[in-house]
């Protein structure tokens, strides 16, 4: 697999900051150096697998939502792919819901993202491991 470092510097006054991207052939973006590093080693050592699923049912949603939410996109970099569910109608919209999540990583990578989501109120999460 081939990888571009991208350095991107962005101007705001009065500090200027530097942020790190590595983008792959596939146009995946890793967008931190722990990332990136844990990503390069994952998959140089032919431990990264996507072969996993988390299913997540979250209660009161409009409550839960923001940690939810804050924990999936400080986790980014590791989930392939969200899918979001949750009764709706002319009526009424569910306050719970149901997430379908594909990590990307070793099993010890997924097993922590699930105990990390499983620690916010509300939110009961489990994996299947298909590998």
């Amino acid at each position: 697999m081939v990888f571009i470092l991208i350095s991107l510097y962005f101007e705001m006054k009065p500090c200027t900051f530097k942020k790190a991207l590595l983008v792959s052939e596939a146009g995946t973006c890793y967008n931190n150096i722990k990332n990136i590093e844990a990503t390069i080693d994952a998959w140089e050592g032919g431990l990264m697998s996507c072969y996993y699923i988390i299913g997540v049912r979250m209660e009161n949603r409009i409550d839960n939502a923001l940690k939810f939410q804050e924990t999936l996109t400080q986790n980014g970099c590791k989930i392939k792919a969200r899918l979001g569910l949750h009764e709706v109608s002319e009526d009424v919209c569910a306050n719970d819901g149901i997430i379908i999540l594909q990590p990307c990583g070793n099993k010890e990578d997924v097993e922590a993202l699930v105990e990390e989501l499983n620690k916010l109120e509300g939110v009961t999460a489990k994996y299947i491991d298909l590998n």
